[in-house]
C-alpha cells in the first residue's frame, strides 16, 4: 500500500485514533494521542511541518513498538531528511499504537 492509499485509508477510518481504546487515567498516553491527532489534522491540511512539530516532543517509549518509533522519530529530528521521508515518518507515527502505561 502506497503512502497516498494509506492516507486515504486513515482519513476514511475517522482518524488515527478511531480504534484506540479509552485511556482514562493514562495521562501520557492521552498526551501522545492528542499529539497524533494534531499531526493528523495538520497533515490533512497539507502542513507537513506542523505535523512534524506536533510529533517532535514524543519519545520512542511512548509507543508500543519502540524500535520502529525510534527510527521514525530520529528521521523527524534529522534536519537533512527529505520531505517525502518526513511525510512518510509522520504518517507511520500517527498510525503507531501508543504505549498504554501509567
Amino acid at each position: 500500500m502506497g503512502l497516498h492509499e494509506l492516507m486515504k485509508f486513515v482519513f476514511n477510518a475517522g482518524g488515527p485514533t478511531a480504534t484506540t481504546p479509552p485511556v482514562a487515567g493514562f495521562q501520557r498516553t492521552g498526551y501522545v494521542i492528542h499529539q497524533q491527532e494534531l499531526a493528523f489534522q495538520a497533515l490533512r491540511d497539507g502542513k507537513v511541518g506542523a505535523a512534524r512539530a506536533a510529533l517532535l516532543p514524543l519519545r520512542a517509549t511512548d509507543f508500543s513498538r519502540q524500535r520502529e518509533a525510534r527510527t521514525y522519530l530520529d528521521l523527524l529530528r534529522n534536519s537533512h531528511a527529505d520531505s517525502d521521508n518526513v511525510r512518510s515518518a509522520v504518517v507511520k507515527l500517527i498510525l503507531l499504537e501508543p504505549h498504554h502505561g501509567t
